[in-house]
């Protein structure tokens, strides 16, 4: 699996991971933010994590 934090995540940040993941043999990826994102939605919002811990 493989991470990568940003503080305002983008699609070029998504792009790139996807391709580090790929050029690994990494079929998991995630996208985790601190910061919303107003035109980019594809990534776990940081201040999610405990909630889907605990579900």
């Amino acid at each position: 699996m493989a991470l990568e934090v940003k503080e305002t995540p983008t699609d070029f940040d998504l792009n790139n991971l996807r391709k580090l993941a790929e050029n690994l043999n990494i079929t998991k990826h995630f996208l985790i933010g601190k910061n919303n994102s107003p035109k980019f939605d594809q990534y776990i919002w940081g201040g999610s994590i405990r909630l889907m811990a605990i579900r």
